[in-house]
Parts: structure tokens; C-alpha cells; sequence
């Protein structure tokens, strides 16, 4: 099964969305995620960590969930490796915080 698709994008191009008229994609900036697992689905939390002064971090603010069927998350994984292994083609090796 092939559903994901990967390729560089140059500044300003968006991933190709649907055509209906009126769709626009947001896009939400995410620096923190949590993937969890049950039988028959995979669920991906994203979310964001804002810095703050004091001792106790804040908790990250959610963005979205999206659950999908252990196929399509095995897609997803064969479509991010794609991914990272094109960007570290054309601009280097990334660095692991």
C-alpha cells in the first residue's frame, strides 16, 4: 500500500491539497508530539512548548490529534523516512536535539 507522498518544497509552495473550492490547509507549528497505540488504531498528538521562566515547565498546549489504522501509520513511518533521508540528501546530515 502506497499513500504518502514526499518531495522538497521551495519557499512559499504548499503540499498539494484537495481542489474543492473554499479548502484551505492551516498550518500550526509543532515542537512537541505523543504517539500512543491500542489494538486497532494509532493516535499522534501534536502540540507546542512555550518557554517560561521558573522552575516547572508549563504543560505543551494541544494542537490536534489524529488517529489512524496501523496501515496507514506504517505508511506514514515508510513516507517520513523518505522524507528525511531525501532532506539529508540535499541539505545535510540533521542534528538530533
Amino acid at each position: 500500500m502506497s499513500v504518502g507522498t514526499c518531495h522538497a518544497l521551495g519557499p512559499g509552495h504548499m503540499p498539494s491539497s484537495p481542489e474543492s473550492a473554499g479548502d484551505v490547509l492551516e498550518a500550526r507549528y509543532s515542537n512537541h508530539f505523543e504517539v500512543g497505540h491500542n489494538e486497532f488504531e494509532f493516535m499522534f498528538d501534536f502540540g507546542q512548548f512555550h518557554s517560561r521562566d521558573g522552575d516547572v515547565p508549563p504543560p505543551p498546549v494541544p494542537i490536534v490529534r489524529i488517529v489512524m489504522a496501523p496501515p496507514f501509520a506504517l505508511a506514514l513511518l515508510s513516507t517520513l523516512q523518505r522524507a528525511v533521508s531525501d532532506h539529508e540528501r540535499l541539505h545535510g546530515p540533521i542534528e538530533q536535539s
